[in-house]
């Protein structure tokens, strides 16, 4: 059982295994050319649009609803602020998304 592993398991906090230059995700641009072409977004880009910002509220009585494509910008922003924060989070299959034809 694990909760007898415990003890044995070390107590310092692990090394990073990625730095803020690294990527972080891959997303694609709706592509102004008519082209999309995908972006890499480091972790620092990430951690810098989510931390310290004021455009939504990132509170433990929110919850966020993600229905966001994977390849989108906006997916990013619907998974990892729920992480980062108190707010709450919700997730829904591309096929329910609101709006959509």
């Amino acid at each position: 059982m694990l909760t007898d592993r415990l003890p044995a398991l070390p107590t310092t906090p692990l090394p990073p295994i990625a730095g803020p230059l690294d990527a972080a995700c891959l997303m694609f641009t709706s592509g102004s050319t008519g082209t999309p072409k995908g972006v890499v977004s480091p972790h620092r880009a990430i951690v810098g649009t989510l931390l310290g910002q004021d455009f939504a509220a990132l509170d433990p009585e929110q919850v966020w609803l993600q229905c966001s494509p994977v390849s989108w910008d906006a997916f990013a922003l619907e998974l990892f602020s729920p992480l980062l924060s108190p707010a709450g989070s919700a997730s829904s299959s591309p096929a329910n998304a609101p709006n959509r034809p």
